[in-house]
């Protein structure tokens, strides 16, 4: 099993200035590498698709069998409606199980 952060997640770099908790999950320039600061230092962030990593798995001999794009659970929020209402605007996670036939 894989576990990545999900692509939609990974697919826009919007300029935070605030610490205030996300509020959309723009799709932009979803085929493409991008610069962010992290630990004070500029990275790479390599964006991935579900398809690269579904390829992935695959060429390296694996069959699919479960994917999952974990959406929230009500039960894991206690009480706090709203940021269960937030979580579930996207995904957080992939899961990607497979096997080798």
């Amino acid at each position: 099993m894989i576990t990545v952060v999900h692509p939609v997640i990974t697919s826009h770099d919007a300029l935070r200035t605030t610490n205030e908790a996300r509020t959309n999950w723009v799709v932009d320039d979803y085929f493409h590498a991008r610069q962010r600061n992290w630990m004070g230092n500029t990275v790479t962030w390599y964006h991935r698709t579900i398809e690269d990593y579904v390829t992935a798995l695959t060429q390296a001999g694996f069959a699919i069998t479960s994917l999952h794009e974990c959406a929230p659970r009500h039960d894991r929020f206690d009480g706090d409606t709203a940021e269960f209402a937030r979580r579930q605007r996207g995904p957080l996670f992939l899961l990607l199980t497979g096997s080798r036939p």
